[in-house]
C-alpha cells in the first residue's frame, strides 16, 4: 500500500515538475543553463576529474552541449549512457556530434561502435533529474537507470537541475541513490 501511494505520489510530482520546465521559455532555459553551468565549472571535483559522465539533454534540460564543448578545452574524456531493454545503463565515449543516433524515448545515445567506458577511476557522473532535493535525491523519469547504475558507481554524483525544481524533501524508495552535490542556476542551493 504504501509502495503505491509513493508511485502515485511521484507520478504527481513529476507531472509538476514537467511542467515547471515546460513553462520555461527558451530565452529563460538558456540563461538558468548558463549560471548552471557556470556553478558547475567552479567545482573542484568537476575541474580535477579526467572523465565525466554526462547525458544528453532533452528540450526541457539544462543543455548539456556546453559540457560537450567544455571537456575540449579542458583535456578531459567524456562518455554518455546507452540503454538496454532490461533496463541497464553502460557509459560509451564520444569525441563527436557524429557518434550519436537516435535511442529509445527520443535520447540521442552513443553509436554501438563506440567504445565502452571499462574504468571509472577519476570521473565524475553528471546525474539528470526532473527534480532533486535538499538531501541530493532526485525524482527522475521512472525508469530506474540511474539508480541501478548508481549503485555501483563509487566517483562523485553531481545532480543538475533548475533552482525552480529544488524541493525541501521528495518520497524515496529504499533503492534510491542521492547525488553529492545539485548545482542549480544559484549559487546558495
Amino acid at each position: 500500500m504504501i509502495a503505491m501511494q509513493t508511485a502515485q505520489l511521484k507520478e504527481q510530482l513529476r507531472q509538476k515538475y514537467k511542467e515547471i520546465r515546460t513553462n520555461l521559455t527558451g530565452e529563460q532555459r538558456l540563461a538558468l543553463g548558463n549560471e548552471i553551468y557556470r556553478n558547475l565549472f567552479n567545482f573542484t571535483e568537476y575541474r580535477s576529474a579526467k572523465l565525466v559522465l554526462t547525458y544528453y539533454s532533452t528540450k526541457f534540460e539544462p543543455e548539456t552541449r556546453v559540457i560537450r564543448i567544455n571537456r575540449n578545452h579542458a583535456g578531459r574524456n567524456i562518455a554518455f549512457p546507452r540503454f538496454d531493454r532490461e533496463g541497464m545503463m553502460e557509459f560509451y565515449y564520444t569525441t563527436c556530434f557524429g557518434d550519436f543516433e537516435e535511442g529509445d524515448y527520443g535520447i540521442r545515445v552513443p553509436k554501438s561502435d563506440c567504445r565502452k567506458v571499462e574504468d571509472f577511476d577519476n570521473s565524475v557522473c553528471i546525474v539528470p533529474g526532473l527534480a532533486f532535493d535538499k538531501q541530493g535525491y532526485r525524482l527522475g523519469y521512472g525508469k530506474g537507470y540511474y539508480d541501478r547504475f548508481l549503485q555501483n558507481y563509487n566517483g562523485f554524483k553531481i545532480g543538475l537541475c533548475y533552482s525552480e525544481c529544488m524541493a525541501e524533501s521528495l518520497p524515496r524508495e529504499q533503492h534510491d541513490i542521492a547525488v553529492d552535490v545539485v548545482v542549480t542556476d544559484k549559487i546558495d542551493e
